[in-house]
């Protein structure tokens, strides 16, 4: 019975946690900040950086779809399965020196920031894992399902994102989870 009661609390402990968790999110583009019209940026097919400001977490996870579908679900206005929801983020490469995205429907990258020299953000990111800011640039996109990178330039279709944290039980089951910024990118 205590063991329960100990859970629980340590559940409540850590979906409260999450809630303490901020995101703010500007995309740059050609040294401009675009801004967005709800949730929809207009960009050019260049080089595009996500620069975020971090608080009370040193991670986050990123759905990233070319499905409208899988989007709308992720927000909670359509009624699909989303697997985001259901596995553990992929890690891409530190420092981001590939400047990609990956886009996959089964599992959403994890973007983290635990130190200067570890972090999956473009160099010299700031601050510490309980409050940092880091920029992200973008020149490609990593089409999963289909083993095929992309570049700006040829991209056709809008990119639909979700930043979001977790929260596990001891399983690593989803128990909860907070949606801490979402986007639509469409190209001019």
């Amino acid at each position: 019975m205590i063991r329960k009661i100990i859970g629980i609390a340590a559940l409540i402990i850590n979906m409260c946690s999450v809630y303490a968790q901020q995101l703010n999110v500007n995309i740059i583009q050609e040294n401009k900040k675009v801004a967005p019209e709800g949730d929809r940026y207009t960009l050019r097919k260049l080089p595009f950086t996500f620069q975020v400001e971090v608080s009370g977490t040193d991670a986050f996870l990123i759905g990233a779809t070319t499905d409208d579908d899988v989007y709308r679900s992720a927000i909670g206005e359509a009624d699909l399965e989303v697997e985001w929801f259901e596995n553990s983020g992929m890690a891409e490469g530190r420092f981001n020196a590939e400047q990609s995205l990956f886009i996959s429907n089964d599992a959403p990258s994890y973007w983290y920031f635990t130190a200067e020299d570890d972090h999956r953000f473009d160099r010299n990111p700031k601050g510490t894992p309980d409050h940092w800011t880091a920029n992200r640039t973008i020149a490609k996109i990593d089409l999963l399902a289909l083993d095929k990178q992309v570049s700006l330039i040829d991209i056709q279709t809008p990119l639909y994102l979700i930043f979001y944290t977790a929260t596990h039980d001891e399983d690593y089951n989803v128990v909860d989870k907070k949606i801490l910024y979402k986007a639509e990118l469409v190209w001019e």
